[in-house]
This record gives structure tokens, sequence and C-alpha cells, in this order.
């Protein structure tokens, strides 16, 4: 004997959301907006790559070294460039640079307290700024140094006045400064989690996709 399964029947109700879900999908939407925009995303994303190829290959590899420094460099003038020409919160002016508000920031995170900001918080706007300066420096010095070691490149003509020990001095330099920014991108990541664990929400995904919370934005 064979057995007849429950005929469902679709209707437009059973697809519709009810006025309770839509009111939620609706709130959702109005909550979870975009803030980041494409082209700081993608420039995010870039420079971590190219930074991370560079540092990593930077004995080994020199073409991919000078290749992903050269981008580096690239992607330093693009951000300078959208700080002022860029949508809202990609803006210079919408970082909060403020000592005050650093401070503020800063005791807030050490009592493991909520301090949502709308775009970049305090100490974020102030890292973004110190690293483009040191990675803007970094590839500078990355051109120099290339110049002194090969006798090519953009600052070849001033490299040929160079004694050695400034070469030398060029390079510990280039050195340095990738140090430096390792371990400011260490300390980024890092209070990059502490605002995701205080905040309950996933912020490099939100580097991913744009959208933050309203909750996450609003102060």
């Amino acid at each position: 004997m064979r057995l007849k399964s429950p005929r469902f029947t679709a209707t437009p109700e059973a697809f519709s959301l009810s006025s309770d879900n839509r009111t939620k999908v609706a709130a959702m939407m109005r909550n979870n907006q975009i803030i980041w925009d494409p082209l700081v995303r993608i420039f995010h994303a870039l420079l971590m790559l190219c930074f991370a190829v560079a540092w990593w290959f930077e004995d080994d590899y020199l073409y991919l070294h000078l290749l992903c420094g050269s981008t580096v460099l690239g992607l330093v003038f693009f951000r300078i460039i959208w700080g002022f020409a860029g949508t809202r919160y990609s803006l210079f002016r919408d970082f909060p640079l403020a000592s005050r508000l650093l401070l503020s920031h800063l005791k807030s995170l050490w009592q493991l307290r909520k301090n949502s900001y709308p775009g970049h918080t305090p100490a974020g706007s102030f890292m973004i700024v110190a690293l483009l300066l040191l990675l803007l420096l970094l590839s500078l010095s990355g051109v120099a140094v290339y110049a002194l070691q090969t006798g090519h490149g953009p600052m070849a003509g001033w490299a040929g006045a160079i004694d050695f020990q400034r070469e030398i001095w060029m390079t510990k330099i280039h050195s340095l400064l990738a140090d430096s920014i390792v371990l400011l991108v260490l300390l980024h990541v890092g209070g990059v989690l502490i605002e995701s664990l205080l905040h309950k929400q996933n912020l490099p995904l939100a580097m991913i996709t744009g959208r933050k919370s309203r909750k996450e934005r609003e102060k």
C-alpha cells in the first residue's frame, strides 16, 4: 500500500512576511548600513596584502618586494587623496583626532566600557594617520635604498652623491620603519579585537562588508 505524503499548498501568505517580521527586517536594515565605501575596503585589503608580501619577501625576492612596495606607495597616495575627497567616513575631517577624545577612548578600553563612535574611533584615527605617515616614509626610504644599491630609480641622481656610510644608515632607517609598522599593525589588530568583544560585533567583517550596526555607530 502506497502512503501519500501530506500535500503542501503554497499560498502567497506562506511566502510573505508577517507584519512583525517585516518590522524586524526593516529595523535590521536601518541598523546595519554601509559605513566603509568599496574603495576604502579595497584599499585596506590591498594594503595588507602588499605590505605583508613586501615584508616577508624582503631578502629573497627583490622584484616582488619592489613591486609590492611600489604598490604600497601608490595606495598611500590614494588614501591621502581619498581622505580629502572621499565619502563621509573616509574623510580626515571626520576623524576624531583630539587628545581628550583619545584619552577618554583609551580609558574606556582599559575599563572595558563601551564607547562607540560613528566611523573611526579616536585610537583608530590616530593609528591610521600614524600608519599612513610611516608607510609613506617607508616607501620613500625604500626608493632611496634601491637607488643607492643599484643606481637606478627616481632617486638615482641623488644616490650618486651619497657615501657608503649614509647608505648603511638609510638601509637601517628603512628596516626600522618596517619593524615599527609591524608593531603598530599588531596593536591595531589587538584594539580591533577588543572593540569587537566589547561591542559584540565582528569589526574585521565590517571592514569586508562595509556595514556597521547602528548601536556600534551611534555615540
